[in-house]
């Protein structure tokens, strides 16, 4: 999951009101929104194949090598398209939008391919979760008050600017003693991990996910930093973004689950050598097999991204293998949601 759409179109509405306006009049705004969404133009490629979708999404329209050519192309188109004699505050402007969507991608745990095409590598910070209010809000209510207070845009985008980086700071700041914690508990457990990393939850930067690799086994594990030991249970709180699922406990009480990397089935071991499951794990940075039990009078194997599993009935990313009593592969895909 990439930042949404809604923050993105924001976003854009806010950096075209507070800093491009007093140049470009309300399509500096315009404009500013329409180029904020423009990384994310890659969707067309859903009208073709799920699979084309998933391999570029995120790739040349992300890519920071892009960004100069499709800045000077986009100032060329708007300076054509509107007689306004004004084409480095087009460069300008599409260059800020573009550069602003693709880093707040790159701060989700999805992963941005910046390099593209040098490299396919999804970069991430996991600095916060994809659906962010806080974020969304640092955007929105100076685009607001920019309506009411037009002669102090200038002020109004420092603050909050200083603000939004207060806020990415403060999450950097949780996510690294989140990872800390992962680090600390495989020292403790004499785990050799290949990769440890702690991932933002909804509705609060004080929940993170933490996932350690080892050689055979993935092990996952929910921490909440605003719980506090109890010696029966956990504390309960009255706000809804306080409260939170089971899995999610104190830091002095975290748990761990321990998952094999892939079972010793001989339907896993088959499975593997599909080209689906191939790029299923090359998409996939925490990926695990196993039997999904029986559909259809098949074999079902599932492959599953525990990036994205907070719950067995949450599963919006996983890769699935129907097997006859043969080992003949009968269906395969991505799981429709």
């Amino acid at each position: 999951m990439t930042m949404d759409t809604i923050t993105h179109v924001i976003a854009g509405a806010a950096i075209g009101k507070l800093g491009f306006e007093n140049k470009l009049g309300r399509l500096g705004v315009l404009a500013g929104t329409l180029l904020a969404v423009f990384p994310d133009s890659d969707y067309i490629a859903l009208f073709f194949s799920d699979r084309l979708y998933l391999k570029y999404h995120r790739s040349f329209t992300n890519s920071l090598l892009f960004l100069i050519p499709f800045s000077l192309l986009f100032a060329l188109v708007l300076l054509k398209a509107t007689g306004i004699k004004r084409f480095w505050s087009f460069f300008s402007l599409s260059s800020v939008e573009i550069f602003c969507h693709t880093l707040l991608d790159l701060m989700t745990s999805s992963g941005t391919m910046i390099l593209y095409p040098l490299s396919s590598h999804r970069y991430s910070t996991d600095t916060v979760y994809p659906f962010d209010f806080v974020v969304t809000s640092l955007f929105l209510i100076p685009l607001l008050l920019a309506f009411v207070y037009k002669n102090h845009r200038a002020r109004i985008l420092k603050y909050f600017l200083f603000l939004l980086v207060f806020y990415l700071c403060f999450c950097e700041y949780y996510h690294s003693k989140a990872v800390a914690r992962a680090r600390d508990f495989a020292l403790i457990s004499g785990l050799a991990y290949q990769q440890v990393a702690a991932l933002p939850q909804p509705l609060s930067p004080f929940r993170w996910a933490n996932l350690i690799e080892t050689e055979k086994e993935m092990y996952q594990g929910f921490v909440d930093f605003l719980k506090k030991p109890f010696d029966k249970k956990e504390a309960f709180s009255p706000w809804p973004w306080q409260q939170s699922a089971p899995q999610y406990r104190s830091p002095s009480r975290m748990r761990y689950r321990a998952w094999e990397k892939s079972g010793d089935l001989h339907s896993i071991e088959k499975a593997l050598d599909l080209e689906g499951v191939k790029f299923f794990y090359w998409l996939a940075r925490f990926p695990i097999a196993r039997s999904g039990g029986e559909i259809n009078g098949h074999h079902l194997v599932e492959f599953v991204d525990l990036r994205f599993f907070m719950a067995e009935s949450l599963r919006p990313f996983s890769y699935q293998v129907e097997l006859d009593e043969n080992g003949n592969v009968v269906k395969e895909g991505f799981k429709k949601l």
